[in-house]
């Protein structure tokens, strides 16, 4: 129940940014392994599926950060939050996304982020 209710205010924001012609941009963040490995697997493969239809139906980009082997232990903080090396290795895929698109964001090449 608890999900189905926030996914409901979700769908709601990016339903709100879609009327208001906001170009609005969905990342699933990366997780440690560890992390992942305390979800239940048809938990995280569901709230994964459903973000991104309800952001893809919304018009919203949606990018799946956690599905590529590109963070590290080392750009954790802890087993969720990204210490300063995995923040400036997330904001640069997120600049990337923004100016070319497509997944592109997963790959090698980036834009790089003025900080």
């Amino acid at each position: 129940k608890k999900f189905e209710q926030q996914l409901g205010f979700f769908k709601s924001v990016v339903e709100y940014c879609r009327q208001q012609n906001i170009k609005l941009y969905v990342a699933n963040m990366p997780i440690t392994a560890p992390n992942r490995n305390l979800i239940p697997p048809d938990v995280y493969a569901l709230y994964r599926s459903k973000t991104s239809e309800i952001a893809k139906n919304g018009g919203a980009q949606y990018v799946d950060f956690d599905k590529t082997n590109d963070f590290v232990a080392s750009d954790f903080f802890d087993s969720i939050h990204l210490n300063c090396t995995g923040g400036e290795k997330v904001l640069d895929r997120i600049a990337t996304e923004i100016v070319h698109g497509s997944q592109v964001a997963s790959t090698t090449s980036s834009v790089r982020v003025a900080y």
